[in-house]
């Protein structure tokens, strides 16, 4: 019992590992000054920005609890000012803390401190702060302190124009003549489905890894290893087994570690969105495919195998944990293609996700060893093995070319390429599915498999499946929303001959006075509806016609927004609502094109320069409503910009999102409180 506690200790120090190597600093502070333009005399704010990454929160100054440490900023006095008062810390949330055991205040996202000081001589102003400060992660279950001294130059600092009804919220977002929205809250997010999202990887990966014990390079070895362990002490070999299955998951487990440890979480960002990994990702899992058909085979040198399988014999558990190794090695080429298909899937929300789905995935491959060793009378029941390992296989190549299709299209749509757009992307899948049928009933051979003169039940009844598949997708060439496969498949608009959208345009007989349109050559909004993709445009025009701003951030790479837009907004009432009742505002986290230098901005959250439209898109989002989240929905009333009712997030359900829209019609017209 003491080693399998070993073991398990060792799966978990690998992930907190990763875990302590991937923050090293939660919170990033910048400074501003609340005007530039002092006297002698004169009381002037000193500002602390506090930029928190996703996931992790920031204690505030007061508040009962007293074991958290408090955010602290200690001014070493200086003979040009004095200050003048507490630090104010602005719109923390009250929480309670379940490991302290108390009520605390608390910052997400962004947080923001000033401290009043007394200009006694103007010039130049310099001096030293410490700054002390907490910070901890639910979902990490750990804190970082911080202890930190900074050398301010108070003359040099930027002027932070920001709003007395919520300073908290300033930001630049185009030009001063741009109001700027006011929050009175942080906005909590309707519909999220992380925890939802996580369930559903751990539930793919651990599929993919029962799908991977099926091929035939790792099936065949069931009996053959499990063999191995009944000829032992009945008691030994069960003890052997557990090892041998724990090893299998320590190998791949560390495998995630490893990859999020290489890439991180900016390369999370950039595979969602640039097109560089997008574009490689297509070219591989395309050889990962033609390789499950039978064109050549990925295998690891023979010598790591020999290597292994030599220091098995070893015996005892370091002789165990090499067989598993051997499996490892030996079993590449049918289990590689698949483990990568887990990894780069966890890595479209975050890399860390990459060891938990792991986890997941070698689990699927190594209990079903360790069950064959505890009850091996099960074994009879096991199927032989045969050519339909074989078609396992081939039936995975056809998934692997057709899944490298969607790291293309997401490279396609960010850039603009249109050499995949939505009719193209579903000929390709539709033909592919098509074919796929026909080699499960025999009519289509690859090079390794058997001959047969008989369909088994099986193949007919997933050739089905695949033919019902075809012929559920052609309609899509025309317009048929598909929503079964909404965010897997590019947009409508990228559709050339739409009937369906046509008709929904019907719906809608305001003329269209908008004028030109920014961006409107890379980007059309769903079912005709005829609004914006700059804010400030937007803004003009709902002010022209007195109508709400409906601002929706999206991404070209978003599949919760495709979703959203193929299964919600579809709806006849919610595009009726879209079209003739608000001003419409889709904003682009991920459009790549470059802004105007005088449109360039270095942001008050992290200090770095915005120089795409995407850039300052997603730092609008952040700093006035604290979210990065896309979708993500906001009602503004175009006067001052105050959000007319809680924004959302993706939220499937359609009589909810037609009642929000509903409602925020009604507040804006004085119907509703």
């Amino acid at each position: 019992m003491k080693f399998y506690k070993v073991l398990f200790s060792f799966v978990l120090l690998s992930c907190s590992m990763f875990s302590f190597a991937e923050v090293v600093h939660p919170v990033q502070y910048s400074y501003a000054v609340s005007t530039t333009d002092y006297k002698a005399g004169d009381t002037i704010e000193l500002i602390i920005n506090a930029k928190i990454i996703e996931g992790w929160y920031l204690y505030s100054t007061e508040f009962a609890a007293t074991d958290p440490i408090k955010f602290k900023c200690t001014i070493v006095q200086s003979k040009d000012f004095e200050q003048a008062g507490a630090i104010i810390a602005y719109k923390p949330f009250s929480h309670y803390d379940e490991t302290w055991e108390g009520e605390v205040k608390i910052f997400e996202n962004i947080g923001q401190f000033r401290i009043p000081l007394v200009v006694k001589k103007a010039g130049k102003i310099d001096f030293k702060a410490k700054i002390e400060s907490q910070s901890c992660s639910n979902a990490e279950g750990r804190c970082v302190p911080v202890d930190v001294t900074v050398a301010i130059d108070l003359s040099a600092l930027p002027f932070s124009d920001f709003m007395a009804a919520d300073p908290s919220v300033y930001i630049h977002y185009d030009s001063k003549e741009t109001p700027k929205p006011q929050n009175t809250e942080p906005v909590k997010e309707a519909g999220s489905a992380t925890e939802e999202s996580l369930w559903t990887l751990l539930l793919t990966a651990f599929l993919a890894g029962l799908t991977a014990l099926i091929t035939p390079c790792v099936f065949p070895m069931i009996p053959m290893t499990v063999s191995f362990f009944t000829k032992q002490d009945k008691g030994k070999g069960i003890r052997q087994a557990m090892i041998f299955g724990l090893s299998i998951i320590i190998i791949y487990t560390l495998i995630g570690v490893v990859f999020s440890l290489l890439f991180g979480k900016n390369f999370a960002q950039a595979l969602s969105t640039h097109w560089i990994p997008n574009v490689l990702f297509f070219v591989v899992f395309i050889i990962f495919g033609v390789s499950f058909l039978g064109m050549f085979e990925i295998v690891l040198p023979s010598s790591w195998g020999t290597k292994m399988d030599q220091l098995s014999e070893k015996g005892g558990i370091i002789g165990v944990f090499f067989m598993a190794m051997t499996l490892v090695i030996v079993s590449f080429s049918c289990t590689a293609p698949v483990a990568s298909s887990v990894l780069i899937l966890a890595a479209d929300g975050h890399f860390a996700r990459a060891i938990p789905a792991m986890l997941a995935f070698s689990s699927a491959i190594a209990i079903p060893f360790m069950l064959f060793a505890i009850f091996p009378q099960w074994m009879q029941s096991l199927p032989k093995s045969g050519g339909w390992l074989n078609t396992v296989k081939v039936v995975l190549g056809f998934v692997e070319i057709a899944f490298a299709f969607k790291f293309l299209s997401i490279a396609d749509r960010v850039y603009h390429w249109h050499i995949l757009d939505r009719e193209i992307y579903l000929a390709i899948w539709i033909v592919l599915s098509f074919l796929l049928g026909i080699y499960l009933l025999g009519k289509l051979k690859f090079a390794h498999d058997s001959p047969s003169d008989t369909v088994s039940v099986p193949s007919f009844l997933f050739s089905c499946v695949f033919f019902c598949f075809s012929i559920y997708m052609i309609p899509g060439l025309w317009g048929a929303p598909l929503k079964f496969l909404s965010g897997y498949i590019p947009p409508q608009t990228s559709l050339d001959f739409d009937l369906y959208t046509s008709s929904k345009i019907l719906l809608s007989n305001i003329p269209d006075d908008r004028g030109t349109v920014k961006y409107s050559s890379k980007y059309k909004q769903p079912y005709g509806i005829k609004g914006f993709f700059d804010f400030q445009q937007g803004l003009d025009y709902a002010k022209k016609h007195n109508k709400p701003l409906f601002v929706d951030f999206t991404g070209e790479s978003c599949t919760n927004c495709r979703k959203m837009e193929d299964g919600v907004w579809i709806d006849e009432d919610i595009i009726s609502l879209l079209k003739n009742e608000y001003v419409v505002v889709s904003l682009y986290y991920d459009d790549k094109a470059s802004l105007p230098v005088n449109e360039q901005f270095k942001s008050e959250l992290d200090n770095e320069m915005k120089t795409t439209v995407g850039d300052k898109n997603l730092d609008f989002q952040v700093k006035y409503f604290n979210s990065n989240a896309a979708p993500f929905y906001v009602i503004l009333n175009h006067e001052n910009l105050t959000p007319l009712i809680t924004p959302r997030g993706y939220n499937a359900d359609i009589p909810e999102f037609r009642k929000f829209l509903e409602d925020g019609l009604k507040i804006f017209k004085g119907e509703k409180q």
